[in-house]
């Protein structure tokens, strides 16, 4: 008879994710440039930072680690009480224990979105890695758009 052992998975203690400010912007920028290389609009994203996510701390939920970073945006729906948390934008630098960095920041996220009463939470961030492993990881459940139009 074979008996089928399953490892537990062990998370590496990952620093508990910060707030971003103005200061992070160089830092951000650079990293982004690293992971997308000519598909990154600089100066787009720092105006969006400085001029959005920076100043409307009651709708946009900005954090990072040393090489992690995420960004979700809180949405109300007008038709009804319900809101939503949406992740906007999420990143590590390459390894796979900034990934676990990364992770700690979607909690974070995810703990926001609760303290604001959202209704959803949802990881929309739309990136070129498969984020399903990490998805699943959180628990949360896969969904499809109904309707899209890709230019």
């Amino acid at each position: 008879m074979q008996v089928q052992v399953q490892a537990a998975v062990v998370e590496p203690a990952a620093s508990k994710p910060w707030p971003m400010n103005e200061d992070d912007v160089e830092w951000l920028s650079r990293l982004l440039l690293k992971r997308y290389p000519g598909k990154y609009d600089t100066s787009g994203v720092e105006h969006w930072l400085k001029n959005y996510v920076y100043k409307r701390t009651d709708i946009y939920h900005q954090c990072r680690t040393s090489n992690s970073f995420c960004i979700s945006l809180l949405t109300k729906r007008p038709w009804s009480y319900e809101s939503e948390c949406s992740v906007m934008m999420v990143g590590c630098d390459e390894g796979v224990t900034h990934l676990w960095e990364a992770l700690s920041c979607l909690r974070a996220s995810i703990e926001w979105g609760r303290s604001m009463k959202a209704s959803t939470w949802k990881l929309a961030s739309d990136t070129e890695y498969d984020l399903s492993p990490v998805a699943r990881y959180l628990g949360v459940e896969e969904i499809s758009p109904r309707y899209v139009l890709h230019y």
